[in-house]
């Protein structure tokens, strides 16, 4: 008897602890932008190749982890890559696919019948905006942009759930010449 009265409280401690250590009830995740997609999938869909495509290749940038350097393109190509933006156990709040200039890069999001009735108001797909009805937690599609005139742009991918940790960002600088 008298080592389970010890026992007991020791348990207690012990679960108390565990409980402390770890919240099972959390569900707050930062949400996430696909980033294999983006590595191995941009493609300029109207070079003269077989196929018609040629596949650029995508390396991280030395200002950071959540910056990328695609290959450079010239003006006139058409570039158009998957993306994929998830919540994980959250929701999906708001997506965007933004140019820094939109005089040098014009960018199309295609979306599906299936996508597009998840998007509610005040999406703007013109200008890359993307907001969403409640209970989606993934959601990909792909992104095309034009290639109007030299420079170099930057094209933030940026993701918003209904986490504390929210939102997610990653640049992609495009030369063009």
């Amino acid at each position: 008897m008298k080592n389970n009265f010890i026992s007991i409280p020791f348990y207690c401690l012990f679960i108390l602890f565990l409980s402390g250590c770890t919240n099972f009830l959390s569900t707050d995740e930062t949400p996430y932008i696909s980033r294999s997609l983006l590595v191995r999938n941009p493609k300029i869909e109207n070079c003269l190749v077989v196929g018609g495509k040629d596949t650029l290749s995508v390396s991280a940038a030395e200002s950071g982890n959540d910056t990328y350097v695609i290959d450079t393109i010239e003006v006139g190509d058409t570039v158009v890559f998957a993306v994929a933006f998830g919540a994980r156990s959250n929701q999906l709040v708001s997506a965007s696919v933004l140019s820094s200039d939109t005089n040098s890069l014009k960018i199309d999001c295609q979306v599906n019948d299936t996508l597009s009735k998840m998007l509610i108001s005040p999406t703007d797909l013109n200008k890359g905006q993307m907001y969403f009805t409640s209970g989606w937690s993934l959601i990909g599609f792909p992104v095309y942009y034009y290639a109007r005139k030299a420079g170099l742009v930057t094209i933030t991918l940026k993701v918003e759930s209904d986490s504390k940790y929210s939102p997610a960002t990653v640049y992609l600088r495009q030369p063009i010449k």
